[in-house]
């Protein structure tokens, strides 16, 4: 690793399909939204910005995230959540998602760290919580550890969703550069940042997710459409084809169940099936790593659906499924 020290604050208190775009590569996370300005200051009084409620009680793995009122900006925008750990007691949130200098707020039920940062693409932690890999807005990767220290992990420039593997090394999209990713390949970075080895030969790669038999899923372009694709030993075979307008896919931890959105609409669809449901109006769907549930995202909280569309819950706060894949599975 290349240790660079960045300022840090004193404790406090889904695979995507885009189109090729700038704004595509920014927005493999969280769909190119900028959400308020940076995280001010730490407020006076001490405790986090943010408390995680187990939602358990509605699906397995299930975590809600809801903000303090003093967490939000000028203009009442809250921070936005960028991951849950594995065993859904952190959450990372930023002020800002892209190119400028924001804050990374780490929270657990035991306080928060706040960690200035050049920018935020996306985070993802550690299999163990210890840790969270970030990719800054130029496309840099940075190691997170949990009391705040930061080193520089490689300098890419690397784009979407990143995922950190149990042996310290990181799944990320290699990109020509942030601001015109004309490419964009999936590679695993080592632990110690040295060497970047690809391991798909698909030049246009959108999303990646880690399946509970240590496959993966891969979200990629082609001619036909945006397709998802199992990687198996450095070999691809096609799950599914969603579309030339199918953005924001997520599948189940077995591979079974997969969502996505087109045109505003979330639909829903058991893989090797022929039948597509509509979950309605909504954004970014998350399916529940067993493959029951589908997490949708509206413009004020969220909502939960069974995977056979009948409605289960509406969440006032933001929420996602904690990262565990093994763990959660069927």
């Amino acid at each position: 690793m290349i240790p660079r020290s960045l300022p840090r604050r004193p404790l406090a208190g889904g695979l995507s399909l885009l189109r090729i775009s700038a704004v595509a590569v920014l927005g493999l996370v969280v769909g190119g939204l900028t959400v308020g300005n940076a995280l001010g200051e730490p407020a006076a009084s001490p405790g986090p910005s943010f408390s995680i409620v187990d939602r358990g009680d509605l699906a397995a793995g299930l975590a809600e995230v809801r903000i303090n009122a003093r967490a939000s900006d000028a203009q009442g925008a809250a921070p936005r959540l960028l991951a849950i750990s594995a065993n859904g007691r952190s959450a990372a949130m930023a002020g800002q998602i892209g190119p400028e200098a924001t804050v990374l707020a780490v929270g657990t039920t035991d306080g928060e760290q706040r960690v200035e940062l050049p920018g935020i693409i996306s985070a993802a932690f550690a299999p163990d919580g210890s840790w969270l890999a970030v990719i800054d807005g130029s496309g840099s990767l940075w190691r997170v550890a949990g009391d705040g220290a930061t080193q520089m992990g490689a300098i890419g420039p690397f784009a979407g969703q990143a995922v950190v593997e149990p042996d310290g090394s990181v799944l990320a999209l290699r990109v020509s550069s942030v601001e015109a990713p004309i490419a964009s390949r999936l590679v695993r970075v080592s632990a110690d940042g040295t060497s970047a080895t690809p391991l798909s030969e698909e030049p246009l790669v959108y999303g990646i997710q880690r399946l509970a038999d240590g496959d993966l899923v891969v979200a990629a372009h082609r001619r036909s459409g945006n397709v998802l694709l199992r990687l198996h030993a450095g070999r691809a075979t096609l799950l599914a084809d969603l579309g030339q307008d199918a953005v924001h896919a997520s599948v189940s931890a077995d591979a079974r169940v997969a969502a996505f959105e087109r045109a505003g609409l979330v639909f829903v669809r058991v893989l090797g099936g022929v039948v597509t449901r509509s979950l309605g109006n909504g954004a970014r769907p998350q399916v529940a790593p067993d493959g029951g549930s589908v997490l949708v995202e509206l413009p004020t909280g969220a909502a939960l659906f069974a995977a056979d569309g009948r409605p289960v819950a509406r969440l006032t706060g933001q929420a996602a499924f904690a990262g565990c894949v093994a763990e959660c599975g069927p």
